[in-house]
Formats: structure tokens, sequence, C-alpha cells
């Protein structure tokens, strides 16, 4: 499963008639990849695709072939960043999650309406996995983990508790695979910059359970187009999702409303990683960094 992060509020700064362009373009160059490595692209779902290794025809090697895939499609990215920059539309980021399982694939629907599909638990389970992914990320299941036959360049693993699955789940950040596929992830700079001055901001945890949610402050030192050192107090779990309202000190205009995602601790708060204004976030950086 790969998914476009923040692509709903990039939708809202441009008309439909853009936003679709938007949409063709990204779709276009990943569907090129998709059919380069042999996958099934089982559904497009606006900004997310749906994708299988090993069927219509078996694929004995199915799980180097996603991740392989998953991997060029990354690389795919900042190309298309460029090509949208020339037409003035603005840069996407993209995350992808990879599983493997016994799944159901077929025609599925009634005699008016049919289609070639999968379904089953492990299709629902990808899907969990994606949605912890942030910008530039394949995370990939143990059972993929465990099926590949190349050798796996892993950044690191991180223990997630899924809605709907019983048991924890360790997921596999992947940077690279050997073997049959021989394919790198090639990151862009993503080095922090020093601010002039403290980044001001109030947020909201998302998927807290409480019915009115309450502001929370801190301030950010270090950052980049990607992510940040949150400084704060507060308390909260790994992988939460924030709402930033930001207040600069340095004079420059700056989007008020900011998401991110949590995935790291550190002594005096926790790093984020931005999910959407990503445009907005390298004016800003340029202006008030040192």
């Amino acid at each position: 499963m790969a998914d476009l992060r923040g692509f709903s509020s990039t939708a809202e700064t441009l008309t439909p008639g853009l936003t679709l362009q938007l949409l063709n373009l990204f779709i276009e160059k990943m569907t090129d990849v998709i059919q380069k490595y042999e996958g099934t692209i089982n559904e497009v779902l606006g900004d997310a695709l749906l994708v299988f290794f090993g069927a219509p025809f078996y694929k004995e090697d199915h799980a180097d072939r996603a991740i392989a895939c998953a991997i060029e499609m990354q690389n795919q990215i900042d190309p298309l960043n460029n090509l949208l920059r020339v037409m003035q539309l603005p840069p996407v980021r993209m995350g992808i999650g990879i599983n493997s399982g016994e799944v159901i694939v077929g025609n599925i629907g009634s005699r008016k309406r049919l289609k070639y599909g999968v379904v089953g638990r492990n299709v629902n389970l990808t899907a969990r996995i994606e949605s912890y992914t942030v910008g530039y990320q394949i995370l990939l299941s143990e059972q993929t983990f465990q099926s590949v036959t190349g050798k796996l360049q892993v950044e690191k693993v991180i223990k997630v508790n899924p809605k709907g699955v019983k048991k924890p789940v360790h997921l596999f950040d992947v940077r690279g695979i050997t073997g049959i596929f021989n394919v790198d992830l090639h990151l862009p700079d993503l080095s922090l910059k020093l601010l002039t001055q403290p980044l001001s901001i109030t947020y909201e945890v998302l998927d807290d359970s409480e019915t009115v949610k309450k502001e929370k402050y801190g301030e950010i030192i270090n950052i980049s187009s990607y992510e940040a050192e949150l400084i704060t107090s507060e308390q909260f779990r790994i992988y939460s999702n924030l709402k930033m309202k930001m207040t600069s000190k340095c004079g420059v205009h700056f989007v008020e409303t900011v998401h991110a995602k949590v995935v790291n601790k550190i002594s005096n708060g926790y790093v984020i990683v931005f999910t959407s204004h990503f445009s907005m976030l390298n004016k800003f950086i340029e202006a008030c960094s040192t």
C-alpha cells in the first residue's frame, strides 16, 4: 500500500483540475515502476495505490519484488517533484507499507459488477502498516522480512500495536535490498537547521481519546522540511499524530496549521516528522535558519 502523505491539505490549495493533474502524474510514474516488477495494481484509492505480487501468476520471489519496487517508487518521488516544481504544483511525499500472507485473489462482486481483486485480513494489516509510515519511508512486516531471499538493509525495527490486531507487530524500516534485485533508497538531504529564534507552537494530539482537545505548548529550534525536534514537557505515545499552530518570531509569514507524526523520544521532547505543507516549510526554513 502506497499513500501520499498530507495530500488532503495539499488538495485544499489546488483547483479540482490541478489536483487531478497532480494525481495523474503521480500514478503514471508509479505505474511504470510497478509494471517493471510485474506487480498488479488492485486499487487506485485517490492518492493511494494497493498493489499485490504473485498473482495472477505466482512468483517465488514476490517479497523481493515488492520491496525492490517500493524502493524504486520512492526514488521516483524527487524526479516527480522536479516536474511538479516546473509546473508550479506543490511537492509530494509518499509512505509505503508491505505485508505478506494468505489472501483471496479472484473475481469479486456480482453479475452486474465484477472485478479482479484481493481481500483478507493480510490486506487490512497492510493498510495498518502503511498508516505508520512517513514520507520517504518503507515499512514491512515480519512475514515479508522472513520471505525475502536477498539481503536487506534495515535502518531500524519498530514495535507497534495496530488497531484490530491481537498481538504487537514488528515493522522493519528498509533502506535497500540485494540479490536478484539490487536497489538502494536514495534519500534527499534531510539534515536539521538551527533557527535564528525558537518557533513557538501549540498543538493537539489527534488520536487522543479526549472529547475536548486540549492545546499543548512547545518550541522548535532545530528543523528541516522533513522533521524537527519538538521541545515540550508533555508526554505522549510514539506515532501519535499532531496538529500544530506555529508562530514565527523572525518576522516571516508562516502557514498556521501543520500536521506531523511523532517518531522518537529525545531528552527534552520528541522528534516529529512533518506530514503536510512541505513547500511552506521550505520557504520558512530558508528565511529563518542560520
